[in-house]
């Protein structure tokens, strides 16, 4: 599927950490226009978009967020970070189902 997909112009960036994805709402359309982030040289970036780019947004997935606990020592992890992503493209009103006040 990379390969495809590179064979079709995509292009792949491993080990960034992307901070946000800024969206445009106007009526009846959701854009993202920005991705803003950190490269694998711990460099900031932010790279701007137009209506030809594509962006698919996952949340993370159920083991990517979870981790080991014990008895005696709760789990620590990024499950925190993946809630507070969804919960800011939820108030920025960016998700799909957000019911308007």
């Amino acid at each position: 599927m990379v390969k495809y997909l590179q064979d079709h112009g995509a292009a792949f960036r491993y080990g960034v950490t992307v901070n946000n994805v800024e969206f445009e709402l106007t009526a009846g359309k959701k854009a993202a226009r920005a991705i803003v982030g950190v490269d694998e040289n711990g460099a900031d970036f932010r790279i701007q978009l137009t209506d030809n780019d594509m962006v698919y947004i996952t949340n993370g997935s159920m083991t990517e967020s979870s981790n080991y606990d014990s008895d005696t020592t709760p789990a620590v992890g990024h499950a925190a970070y993946l809630r507070n992503t969804s919960l800011r493209l939820a108030r920025e009103r960016v998700c799909s189902g957000v019911p308007p006040k």
